[in-house]
C-alpha cells in the first residue's frame, strides 16, 4: 500500500513539474525576439573584437567587412567567406558565426 502511493505521488509531481515547465518556456518565448535570417550570397559585416592593447576602444571600427554568406548552418550560424575578387588578407577568410556577430551590409 505504501509503495502504491509513492508511485502515484511520484507521477502527480513528475505531472506538475512538466506543466510547469511548458508553460514557464511559454512565458520566456513569449517575449524572446526571432533570429534574423541572412540569405546565401548576401553581403554582411562582421562585429569587431580587436583587442589590441594600447589602441583607443573608440577609434576601432565596429564592423569590418563585408563578407559574403557562403551556407546556412543549423542553430542560427552561418559560413562567412570573403568576397569572390575582394580578398582582404593574405590568408582566405572561411568561418562559422553566430547570427548575433552578423549585421547586414549597407553599401550607401
Amino acid at each position: 500500500m505504501l509503495g502504491r502511493n509513492l508511485e502515484v505521488e511520484r507521477a502527480e509531481a513528475e505531472e506538475k513539474i512538466m506543466t510547469n515547465q511548458t508553460k514557464n518556456e511559454e512565458n520566456y518565448n513569449k517575449h524572446r525576439r526571432k533570429a534574423k535570417e541572412y540569405k546565401v550570397g548576401q553581403y554582411v559585416m562582421i562585429s569587431n573584437v580587436d583587442s589590441t592593447s594600447g589602441a583607443n576602444k573608440k577609434l576601432i571600427p565596429k564592423y569590418r567587412g563585408p563578407y559574403q554568406i557562403k551556407t546556412k548552418l543549423p542553430n542560427d550560424r552561418y559560413v562567412v567567406t570573403d568576397i569572390p575578387g575582394f580578398q582582404q588578407t593574405q590568408i582566405p577568410y572561411d568561418s562559422i558565426l553566430d547570427v548575433t556577430r552578423l549585421t547586414p551590409y549597407d553599401s550607401n
